[in-house]
């Protein structure tokens, strides 16, 4: 896999946010996401689905993630699939992706 060019790497801001790119919605997530962060993300979720485009996580930032953040964004994949829609994953660190394959969920989120 290529590594990431530092122009490819979103700029830090909070550990939330939403952005249009091209005809891709980039949902951006830094630091450690957890429950505290649950309804910001079930919002920013219903933004992106609301949005038709793809969406893409954005994870190069992305530290830690809790199960109650991981259930707000696999319910957005069902409800991007059901849309004929998709999601997929950029940057996820290896300590994710590896939290990911441990909880059964890489196949789901496609990493």
């Amino acid at each position: 896999m290529a590594k990431k060019k530092a122009q490819d790497v979103p700029p830090a801001h909070g550990p939330l946010r939403l952005e249009q790119h091209g005809e891709e919605t980039w949902l951006l997530l830094e630091g450690s996401v957890h429950i505290a962060h649950a309804r910001e993300l079930h919002a920013l979720a219903r933004e992106a689905a609301a949005t038709s485009l793809p969406v893409v996580i954005q994870a190069q930032r992305l530290q830690r993630i809790d199960l109650a953040a991981t259930q707000v964004l696999l319910a957005l994949r069902e409800t991007l699939l059901k849309q004929g829609g998709h999601l997929r994953w950029s940057g996820a660190p290896a300590s994710v992706l590896e939290s990911m394959r441990l909880a059964g969920l890489a196949e789901s989120f496609g990493v």
